[in-house]
């Protein structure tokens, strides 16, 4: 009887190892399966972004290239909201705004 007890405990416990293994390496699978996929979605989200930053920096080089022609006699560009010079220092936007820096209104360069 004893020996049977025995018995019993050897292959519940070689079966709790064999369950313990299997839910490890699926674990380890799923894991892994889970980090590709997130990974190849990622990289393709980084490749939308950088065409979406390549547009961005294009619409800001040609603000940039609209201010640069202006003719060196010319009067500073006014801000629209309080009549502030805008120079250099201000922020400007790929759509062609830029933002004054005594009222922080945004004005149009194009109008």
């Amino acid at each position: 009887m004893i020996s049977m007890n025995i018995l019993l405990i050897v292959f519940g416990v070689i079966f709790g190892l064999v369950v313990l293994f299997a839910l490890g390496t699926s674990g380890f699978v799923f894991f892994n399966v889970f980090r590709l996929f997130n990974r190849v979605l990622k990289d393709a989200g980084q490749h939308q972004d950088e065409s979406g930053q390549a547009a961005h920096v294009e619409k800001k080089r040609k603000a940039l290239e609209l201010l640069a022609q202006q003719p060196a006699g010319s009067p500073a560009f006014k801000c629209r909201g309080c009549g502030a010079t805008v120079d250099s220092t201000a922020e400007l936007a790929p759509d062609g705004r830029v933002r004054c820096n005594y009222c922080n209104q945004w004005t149009s360069i194009y109008q």
